[in-house]
Order: structure tokens, then sequence, then C-alpha cells
């Protein structure tokens, strides 16, 4: 239980205070920002589990965080000023959201859980926290309408159920560090169904960004061939339990 609400406290750390920065600087920075999560689980393995970063995923992270910041900055007004309180806020959200990545990869009774129930325990732990905010904070707001309610089922399930499972999923596979730095997947992922459901356009800063994002996924995916450290970390990964899928 201790585990349950340690992991949800952090979860919950990383959306309330990303959305609390997005209230004092433009949404695009702070997502910039928020997308150094990678560079923080980086640090945490290397001091705390004494785990060497690759060449090629400190490159792929460099890259990636460059496609990120050219998608989003172009997005939101990158030219916006933000507080010092707002970069805070919003570092301590992607620094939560490390610290959430982490703990899944590194606590051997968290690895060794099923991963449904991990989901189902975490996410009612991080309800909890939201809950008790939103006591102080004038209440949770009543759904207006079946429409609404429709869409909150939809959130409830594709970004949030479907997505966390295959978050727990991944890093047992391949690790927190791999798998923050394919989180740069998000962003880009938010272009094309723009792009294809809403007819946006793309202009050249967002393909640049498109391009070192894709080059920074494919670094990651051909990394066991690139790196044999890694792909010694991957053969122990597989022959870890990862729970059922």
């Amino acid at each position: 239980l201790l585990w349950f609400a340690f992991l949800g406290f952090f979860y919950y750390g990383s959306a309330s205070l990303l959305f609390q920065a997005y209230g004092t600087m433009s949404s695009g920075m702070a997502t910039t920002l928020h997308f150094l999560y990678p560079v923080g689980v980086t640090l945490i393995m290397a001091l705390v589990f004494k785990q060497r970063p690759s060449p090629f995923t400190i490159l792929a992270i460099i890259l990636g965080l460059s496609g990120v910041a050219l998608l989003s900055l172009k997005e939101g007004g990158g030219s916006s000023s933000a507080s010092f309180v707002g970069i805070l806020l919003v570092l301590l959200s992607g620094l939560s959201y490390a610290i959430y990545l982490v703990t899944v990869n590194n606590v051997r009774r968290i690895r060794e859980m099923d991963n449904l129930k991990l989901t189902l325990y975490v996410l009612l732990s991080s309800a909890g926290f939201f809950l008790i905010n939103a006591s102080f904070n004038g209440g949770v707001q009543a759904i207006p309408s079946g429409a609404a309610l429709v869409n909150l089922l939809l959130l409830a399930f594709l970004p949030t159920l479907v997505s966390n499972l295959s978050l727990v999923r991944a890093i047992k596979s391949i690790g927190s560090t791999l798998t923050s730095v394919l989180g740069a997947m998000e962003p880009l992922t938010a272009i094309v169904i723009g792009v294809v459901v809403f007819g946006e356009t793309i202009s050249g800063t967002m393909a640049l960004g498109i391009l070192l994002i894709i080059v920074a996924v494919t670094i990651i995916v051909l990394s066991p061939l690139l790196d044999k450290n890694i792909a010694e970390r991957l053969r122990r990964f597989a022959q870890r339990p990862i729970g059922r899928r």
C-alpha cells in the first residue's frame, strides 16, 4: 500500500504540477520543459543505481528534446515569458514523472506485480490525491451532460488506461531510460492526429521537429545493435517476470 501511495503521489504530482504550470506560461514552453524528464530518468539511474548512460541514449535524448521543442514551442508560442515559479512547477512535474518511471523499473515487488493490478491500484491512489486536492479547491464539478460523460469515459480508457498499461509493460521490458526517450513520440502523435483528423498544416519547423524525433526513436530501436551494454540490459529484462499482459 505504501508503494501504491508513493507511485500514485508522483503520478498525481506530474499531472497536477504540469497543469498549474500551463497557467503561468505558454503550453508549448511548458510541454518542452516537461519533456526534460528523460534527462531526470538518466540522472537518477546514473547517480542512484550507477547505470552509466550510453552515448547513443544521450544522443537520442538531445535529438528527441530538440524535436519536441520545435513542435511544442512553435505550437504554443515559444516567445511567451515564464515566471520562475512556473518554470519550477513544470520541472518538478518532469521530475515527478521520472521518479515514477524509475520506481516501476527498479522496485522488485512492483516489477513482479501483475500489470493490470498495478495500474488499477496506482490510478486509484492517484485519484485519491486528486480528490484531496479538489476538496481544497471548490470540490468536484458535476458532469454537465451525456456528451461530456462519453468524452470522459473515452479519456479514461484510451489515453489513461491503455496508455498506462502500455507504459508499465514497456518499462518492465526495456527499462525506464529507453521508455522515457520514446515518450518523445507523444507530441509527434498529437501533430499527426491534428493533420489527419483536423486538417491542420505542417510548417517547415514542425517537419524538422518530426524528423529529429524519428531519428531519436530510430537510434533507440537500433541501440541494442549499436551498444552491447544496452543489449545485455535488455537480455536481463527479458529474463525477469513482467506480469501478465
